[in-house]
Formats: structure tokens, sequence, C-alpha cells
């Protein structure tokens, strides 16, 4: 069973090292579609981790703060 990310309750005291793009379009009052496109632009990074799309923290604060 693969392992659960949790929710993002604080990108500063998130427990894990990548998040996933809905719940951080979720966390930020975001829509799916638009994280995803933003994705696309190269105006949030991602990398791929056991074959399922991440963000990592680092690059989610970033995001945050510009969002």
């Amino acid at each position: 069973m693969p392992r659960r990310i949790p929710p993002i309750v604080d990108l500063r005291t998130h427990p894990t090292k990548f998040v996933r793009p809905t719940a951080l379009g979720r966390y930020l009052g975001i829509a799916r579609r638009t994280i995803y496109n933003h994705i696309d632009k190269g105006a949030l990074k991602t990398v791929k981790r056991g074959g399922i799309l991440v963000v990592r923290i680092a690059d989610a604060r970033e995001y945050a703060a510009e969002a």
C-alpha cells in the first residue's frame, strides 16, 4: 500500500518533503486546473516520485509566496 501524504495544514511545518499538486491547490484555494496550468507553464516546479507528480515543500512555499 502506498504511503499517504498528509493534508497541508501549514507549509512551514508540513511533516513531509513533498506535497501533491491537488493538495497544494486546496491549501491555497486555487482550482486544480489552475495548479496544473502553472505546472505546464513552468511557474510551479514538480518532480516524479514513484510515478506520482509531487511538489517539493521548498518549491511550494516559494509558489505560495508569489500566489
